[in-house]
C-alpha cells in the first residue's frame, strides 16, 4: 500500500508483498523525512546481495518539520539538495513515507459485498473517525483475509489515509532538491521489509521511537492489521541539550542500568506499549504478538530493547539494518553506528525498487 504521487491514490497490492507504484530497478533510493534529521540512501543489488551504494544525513532545522508534518518546503528542499548534490543523485527516482500524525489506519468490518460497494461503504466509514475531510484525503482500502471469508460472512478491510496537502509539500521538497519523487509509501511497510526474510508467518510489532513521534504497528502473516501513534518522543527527554548533535552520545554511552534519568522515559515509553498492545487486542479478539521489533534514534539507548523485553514479558529484538546490507568500503565505526540506529525506514524505502 503506497500513494503514487501522480494520482494521489493508493496501491493497496503493497500490503501482500506484490510490486506496485514504480516499475523494478538495479538501484534504489530511500528519502526519510524527519522531525530531527533527514537520511538520504542510495542502494543497489548486486549479485544476490542488497548493498548501500552511498548515504548522508543533516539535521532538519528548527520548524521545517513538527509531528511529521512538513512546515517550509521550501528552505527543506534547499537542505535536501545540499545531500542530493553530496550524493550526486540529481534527476534521481525516489521514494519517501508517511508516518505519525500524517498517518491514519483503521480496520473495518463489513457485510461482505462486491468490491465497488464495499469502497464506498469504507470512504463513508471514514467521515466518522478522520481528522479532516475525505475529499483532502489519499484514501484506500485493502480487503484483510478476503479469501477466507465464507460468502455471506463478514469482511474485514484496512482503510490508510494521509493527508494530500502533504503529499503534494514532500514533492515539493523533492523538486526543488533535484528529486523525482516516485512514491510516498507507508513507513511501518518499509520497515517490515527489514524483518520479512524470517519466517513471516507469526505476528509481530513494530515500535519506533523516533525524536518527537514514534508509533507501534502490528502485522499478522506478514500483512499490516494495526497502527497507533505513540506520546513518546526521545528528544522530550533532553530539552536541556541545545547541541542536538550530543544527544546520540549521551544515549549510546549511558547504559540504562547505571543512569536513573531515563526512569521516566522508560516509564512513559513502557505505558504506551501496554496501552497499543491493550487496544490491539480489543481491535482484533486476541493478544498474538510473538515478537516486539525496535528501531529508531530512541533505540541508541544501551539496553533499551533488554528492559522492554522484561518489563513485557516477551522478546524484543533491535531491528539492525547492517545485518541485510553490504557496507560501503572503508566505513568508519561513526558512520556504521549512524547506519544502524538512524536509516532503518530509509533503507526499507530504497529496498521496494529492489524486492
Amino acid at each position: 500500500m503506497a500513494i503514487p504521487v501522480k494520482t494521489k491514490g493508493l496501491i493497496i497490492n503493497d500490503l501482500t508483498w506484490r510490486w506496485g507504484g514504480i516499475s523494478k530497478r538495479k538501484t534504489g533510493i530511500g528519502l526519510d523525512i524527519g522531525s530531527r534529521k533527514i537520511k538520504l540512501v542510495s542502494v543497489k543489488k548486486k549479485k544476490g546481495h542488497l548493498v548501500i551504494r552511498s548515504f548522508a544525513a543533516a539535521y532538519t532545522g528548527e520548524g521545517l518539520v513538527e509531528n511529521g508534518l512538513i512546515q517550509d518546503p521550501i528552505k527543506l528542499g534547499v537542505k535536501l539538495g545540499r545531500l542530493v548534490e553530496e550524493l550526486s543523485l540529481q534527476g534521481s527516482t525516489v521514494v519517501s513515507a508517511a508516518a505519525g500524525q500524517q498517518l491514519y489506519i483503521r480496520k473495518c468490518a463489513l457485510p461482505s459485498m462486491p468490491e465497488k460497494e464495499w469502497r464506498e461503504a469504507v470512504r463513508y466509514e471514514a467521515h466518522k473517525f478522520l481528522p479532516m475531510p475525505v475529499d483532502e484525503a489519499a484514501m484506500d482500502v485493502y480487503p484483510l483475509y478476503r479469501y477466507k471469508n465464507p460468502p455471506g460472512k463478514p469482511m474485514e478491510v484496512l482503510m490508510v489515509a494521509v493527508r494530500k496537502e502533504q503529499i503534494e509539500l514532500m514533492e515539493q521538497v523533492c523538486e526543488i532538491a533535484g528529486l523525482q519523487l516516485a512514491v510516498v509509501d507507508i513507513e511501518p511497510l518499509a520497515v517490515y521489509r527489514m524483518i520479512k526474510r524470517v519466517d513471516s508467518e507469526d505476528t509481530r510489532g513494530i515500535i519506533s521511537i523516533g525524536a518527537v513521534q514514534s508509533y507501534f504497528a502490528v502485522f499478522q502473516q506478514g500483512i499490516l492489521t494495526y497502527y497507533r501513534s505513540l506520546s513518546v518522543g526521545c528528544s522530550l527527554f533532553f530539552t536541556g541539550i541545545k547541541q542536538q548533535e550530543k544527544i546520540e552520545t549521551i544515549l549510546i554511552d549511558a547504559p540504562l542500568h547505571q543512569n536513573k534519568r531515563y526512569d521516566s522515559f522508560i516509564q512513559a515509553l513502557h505505558a504506551d506499549i501496554i496501552r497499543s498492545i491493550e487496544y490491539y487486542s480489543m481491535q482484533t479478539g486476541v493478544n498474538d504478538i510473538q515478537h516486539l521489533y525496535l528501531y529508531g534514534g530512541g533505540s541508541r539507548l544501551t539496553g533499551l530493547a533488554e528492559v522492554l523485553a522484561q518489563r513485557l514479558n516477551m522478546p524484543v529484538l533491535l531491528i539492525d539494518p547492517t545485518a541485510q546490507f553490504v557496507l560501503p568500503d572503508a566505513c568508519t565505526e561513526e558512520e556504521y553506528i549512524q547506519i544502524k540506529y538512524d536509516f532503518t525506514a530509509a533503507l526499507g524505502l530504497a529496498m521496494r525498487s529492489l524486492l
